[in-house]
């Protein structure tokens, strides 16, 4: 757990045989050439407010002027006369760095982090306070809190298989050394079709459904 900073960190200093990690590595961050990506399936996120909010969608600069603190309250969105509480999360955080990237086109949140990126617990953080909205996997989402739209799209496979949905990203197993036997049969594995089934069943989605979408 940590984040996917964390995930692509651990495997670098050789503390794991596998990192997870919502992001592609940056090369000049992470310049050793074993670094070997492994994509095993794509995540799509969505931006979700406390039940108490009553709107069904943001447009991007909506978005952008909340999370950067230009816009302080829901009746300024056609929302209630309620505080906005952006729910940030940590820098290590690969959902955060993708939501900056596809969704604030490169701004940067303002706010003070949550002090874990635990998907579970940032949900958990929106439902019980007022005015909050955030930003999760549709993977963690449950009934305490409500997606919403964003540019009057919702998250789903359709709309990014058609280009009009951004916020989303490639899963990512990153490894060192290829041909340790252990870990080469678990890349395997995450790539065999009832895998990969059961990964639509949970909400991911297949690589091979977005192939035309590039990232």
């Amino acid at each position: 757990g940590g984040g996917s900073v964390t995930g692509l960190n651990t495997v670098t200093s050789h503390q794991s045989d596998i990192g997870d990690s919502d992001i592609y590595a940056d090369p000049t961050l992470y310049p050793d050439p074993n670094l070997t990506d492994h994509i095993v399936c794509v995540n799509v996120f969505t931006l979700m407010v406390n039940p108490q909010v009553n709107i069904t969608s943001l447009n991007t600069q909506q978005v952008i002027n909340i999370f950067t603190g230009t816009t302080n309250n829901w009746k300024e969105v056609g929302g209630p006369d309620l505080p906005i509480v952006p729910v940030i999360r940590p820098t290590t955080s690969g959902t955060r760095a993708l939501f900056e990237k596809y969704v604030l086109g490169g701004a940067q949140e303002s706010g003070t982090p949550q002090s874990s990126d635990s998907s579970t617990a940032i949900v958990d953080t929106v439902a019980h306070t007022p005015g909050a909205v955030g930003y999760v996997a549709i993977t963690s989402l449950n009934p305490t809190v409500k997606p919403i739209g964003l540019n009057g799209i919702v998250a789903k496979e359709q709309n990014i298989q058609n280009g009009t949905y951004s916020f989303w990203g490639f899963e990512h197993m990153y490894t060192l050394q290829n041909g340790i036997n252990a870990t080469t049969a678990f890349l395997d594995f995450m790539q065999m079709p009832q895998i990969q089934q059961l990964a639509q069943q949970l909400g991911y989605i297949s690589v091979s459904d977005v192939q035309a979408q590039q990232k």
